[in-house]
């Protein structure tokens, strides 16, 4: 009972949700094309939670329903007896489209958002109202943000997965998640699976993971990497640059270097987090100091980045019959491979310009959102 009350309040709200207005007269609407209000409605209803088979079914009723509703009124005349017959042929169509709506609402809102909901509260260990306020907070969301409520049900539950048990703290980072998948063409869950694991590593706080995704958005426009790509570095990558002071900005700037050399971007994360483990050994960092003439101590507390650029500077100087013995001497046999493309100076340039367009996008934090809006305005 309490869900079909429930359904049946949403179904109240889902009329100006849906852009049906009963107030509507042929008139206004001769002009416009069956195909166009129908598919406004499914995209509507999408939005709203229903999954596509739903949408564009109940998209397509809706659309008939009024329509025909609509000629039958302007078929009719305009005296008294007309319009009192228009308003009569109104007001069944109301209770029709409520009707079909209340129906529509308990499919899309009913036992698969309690079951979403359920599971966030297991990973958030949130329950009785604070649950209830998350839950309505996403609904809410889910009207504004271009994306399926169901998928914003998913990125919270994964919000949990990842220690996150505020409401704020879920709300911010299912809001950064939900820019991110739109920006990227990724779905909700997979933009929030990526995104969290990065954020872990480089402690992300989540009213911060703009900073993260805005690098991310700058790179793949600025590069040939995707924002895919990026990631997939990245979580590779693991937390092997953070040990040694580099940024997030930094890796996801090396990775879309990296893989806009065509190397893929899983193998490209394995070979420069072996790269790193293998030249941070005590006895390679004497090599690595004597190489850049720098003192064991420089190397050992600066930015890795700026030794990975030193080095393959470095490396460029000496005989090609050496350059691949001390890659590998330095980074071993598999990260050398990673490494090799630094030693032609226009990659290392174009790797710092990318580092700097990194940090700058992460520093303003904005990219995400700004190409989120001009993916829902087209």
């Amino acid at each position: 009972i309490g869900n079909k009350f429930y359904s049946a309040s949403l179904a109240s709200q889902a009329l100006s949700r849906s852009g049906v207005n009963l107030h509507d007269t042929w008139a206004s609407l001769k002009n416009t094309k069956v195909s166009e209000y129908t598919d406004s409605l499914s995209s509507k209803l999408f939005r709203m939670g229903a999954n596509q088979q739903v949408a564009t079914a109940g998209g397509r009723l809706l659309a008939s329903t009024f329509y025909k509703a609509a000629g039958a009124v302007g078929s009719f005349g305009t005296g008294a007896l007309g319009g009192m017959t228009a308003l009569a042929a109104l007001g069944t169509v109301a209770a029709v489209v409520t009707t079909v709506l209340a129906g529509l609402a308990l499919v899309i809102h009913a036992m698969p958002w309690q079951s979403m909901m359920a599971q966030v509260g297991k990973t958030t260990e949130l329950t009785g109202a604070a649950l209830n306020e998350v839950s309505h907070a996403l609904l809410r969301a889910g009207q504004s943000a271009g994306i399926a409520t169901t998928d914003l049900a998913q990125v919270a539950i994964i919000a949990g997965q990842v220690g996150m048990s505020s409401k704020n703290d879920i709300m911010d980072f299912t809001k950064a998640v939900s820019t991110a998948a739109i920006a990227w063409n990724m779905t909700g869950e997979a933009a929030g699976t990526a995104i969290a694991k990065i954020s872990n590593i480089y402690t992300f706080k989540p009213d911060h993971i703009n900073d993260l995704t805005s690098a991310i958005t700058t790179l793949a426009n600025d590069t040939a990497a995707t924002e895919r790509e990026i990631l997939d570095f990245m979580m590779t990558l693991g937390n092997s640059m953070k040990m040694f002071s580099a940024t997030s900005a930094e890796a996801a700037a090396l990775g879309a270097t990296l893989t806009s050399l065509g190397i893929d971007a899983s193998r490209a994360g394995t070979e420069v987090n072996s790269a790193i483990v293998f030249m941070m050994r005590p006895e390679n960092i004497t090599k690595v100091a004597k190489l850049t003439g720098k003192s064991t101590e420089q190397i050992a507390s600066q930015d890795v980045m700026q030794t990975m650029i030193e080095v393959g500077a470095a490396i460029e100087k000496l005989e090609p019959t050496k350059q691949s013995e001390t890659l590998t001497d330095l980074y071993g046999l598999i990260g050398s491979k990673s490494q090799r493309p630094l030693i032609d100076p226009a990659i290392r340039n174009e790797l710092s310009k990318n580092v700097l367009n990194s940090l700058a996008s992460s520093y303003l934090g904005q990219a995400t959102e700004e190409a989120a809006q001009k993916k829902k305005e087209t």
